[in-house]
Parts: structure tokens; C-alpha cells; sequence
């Protein structure tokens, strides 16, 4: 193969190559790992988690999403971090109710599973 043919397809190699690595990304096998969560005043949780095992992420893990739940009351929602985040605070919550959190990391294919079991955080006090 001359030099010349060898240029003309080097376009179709590198094309070829995005396209497998593309096709061989999917969303996460696993979920965020040691999710723990500390209430950080009456109305609000923090929550601090480690990163997917890399053998689960399957791609570049491009953000969190924190789900909350209220025991006792009619209260629900979503928060979402950043791919490098470690760590988010729940705001604008009820006073002394208990939270069941969950999260789950997000790639450009999908979302992974939910880190199980929930973790269970009550928010402080009025004027804690």
C-alpha cells in the first residue's frame, strides 16, 4: 500500500474507531458506592457518596441525581450533582422529618441503577 492510499484512509480508520467506542458505551452497571447523609440544619441534608466502581461505569459518568422521599409527609423530589461531585445538600426540606434518599450516576446512554438499600436522614429541629 502506497503512502498515499495509507492517508486517504486514515479518515475511515479514525472513523471506525469513534464508532466502536462509541457503540461500547452504555449507561452505569452500578451505583454511587458508600451514600451517607447528615442533616445540616432544620431544613436541610447533606449527602456525601463515593464515585461508581470504574469497572461499572461503562463511559464517562456525566452527573447524580439525588431522589428524596418523606416518611410522613406528601414531599418528594430530585437534586442533581455534578460528574465530579462528592457531596450535595438537599435544601428547603420539612423540619424534623425523616428523608429516605437514593441516587443513581447518569452516563450519555442512560441511568444506572439506584443505590440500595435507601439511606434514612432526619432533618433537625426548628432553629437547629
Amino acid at each position: 500500500m502506497s503512502a498515499f492510499s495509507n492517508k486517504l484512509l486514515w479518515p475511515h480508520r479514525i472513523s471506525y474507531y469513534i464508532t466502536q467506542l462509541l457503540t461500547s458505551l452504555s449507561e452505569p452497571d452500578g451505583a454511587p458506592q458508600n451514600v451517607q447523609g447528615q442533616n445540616s440544619s432544620s431544613t436541610s441534608i447533606l449527602v456525601i457518596w463515593d464515585e461508581v466502581p470504574a469497572k461499572q461505569q461503562n463511559g464517562i459518568i456525566t452527573g447524580y441525581t439525588i431522589t428524596y422521599h418523606s416518611q410522613t409527609e406528601n414531599e418528594s423530589g430530585n437534586v442533581l450533582a455534578g460528574p465530579y461531585d462528592h457531596q450535595k445538600e438537599l435544601a428547603n426540606l420539612k423540619e424534623w422529618v425523616s428523608y429516605n434518599i437514593t441516587m443513581f450516576a447518569s452516563t450519555v446512554k442512560g441511568d444506572g441503577p439506584t443505590s440500595d438499600p435507601p439511606i434514612v436522614v432526619r432533618t433537625g429541629p426548628d432553629g437547629e
